[in-house]
């Protein structure tokens, strides 16, 4: 008896499992990341209609203070893949796949969480350098108003014109930091191109703006040299400096 002969057709089996093998297609990917983003919350998410805005803020989203597979976060990824694996299981994604995704969903959101909170950190800290070296220019213009004789006594020239507000904060870059046993201070960091004399000057206009806030001063930060950074002459200067007030050789 011939045995028969093998077919070349394979069977129904085989090809589900090179399916199977072969994993879900890009396009189900890309539509199962997209489904993803659509049922969670999107911080920067933008519409036209209160009611969209409401959808999105109704919507569910990750806690990021806590891992992937804790509660509320464990609770939230069984409820995705009900979803998930309903619309995409005959897809070739395993719930592993989905998991995968969802997870990978969760880092990114970390990671963007701990970008914006250092980017609002950034902005925060320059505004209020900003506002801070406002402020502070406006002081010392009313104190060397108020007391231009003394000051200028004291100095030992006429420092009418060394009052720039780029000249006293411009080049600065202070930072606010606790010192054991004493309140917050501002360790100043000042630019090169300014004189000892022009450093003093400040600090006399300094002690002169405690007196004149009198019972008040104790609102101000106080402020302790840092360390000193290698930078040229502001050009917008108005009015321009006297060479007392640039170091020797600029």
């Amino acid at each position: 008896e011939v045995p028969a002969t093998a077919t070349s057709e394979p069977s129904n089996v085989a090809v589900v499992e090179a399916i199977g093998l072969a994993g879900p297609s890009h396009k189900t990917s890309v539509e199962v990341n997209r489904k993803i983003r659509e049922f969670l919350w999107e911080p920067n998410f933008h519409a036209n209609t209160p009611a969209e805005i409401l959808a999105n803020t109704n919507k569910p989203r990750w806690n990021t203070d806590v891992h992937f597979n804790v509660t509320p976060n464990k609770e939230l990824v069984n409820r995705l893949l009900v979803v998930l694996e309903r619309k995409f299981a005959g897809d070739g994604m395993r719930t592993k796949d989905l998991r995968d995704k969802l997870h990978k969903n969760f880092i990114n959101r970390c990671k963007q969480e701990k970008i914006s909170a250092a980017a609002k950190e950034i902005t925060n800290t320059r505004s209020r350098r900003a506002r801070r070296a406002g402020e502070n220019h406006k002081r010392r213009t009313k104190a060397y108003g108020s007391n231009m004789v003394a000051i200028n006594q004291e100095m030992g020239r006429d420092c009418a014109n060394a009052l720039p507000k780029e000249a006293m904060s411009g080049g600065e870059s202070d930072d606010e930091v606790s010192e054991t046993g004493r309140r917050r201070v501002i360790r100043t960091v000042r630019p090169s191109w300014r004189s000892d004399e022009y450093n003093r000057f400040i600090q006399v206009i300094d002690r002169f703006v405690g007196l004149q806030l009198g019972a008040n001063s104790h609102q101000l930060l106080s402020r302790v040299y840092g360390r000193t950074v290698d930078v040229a002459v502001p050009t917008n200067l108005n009015p321009s400096l006297a060479q007392w007030a640039l170091r020797h050789g600029l």
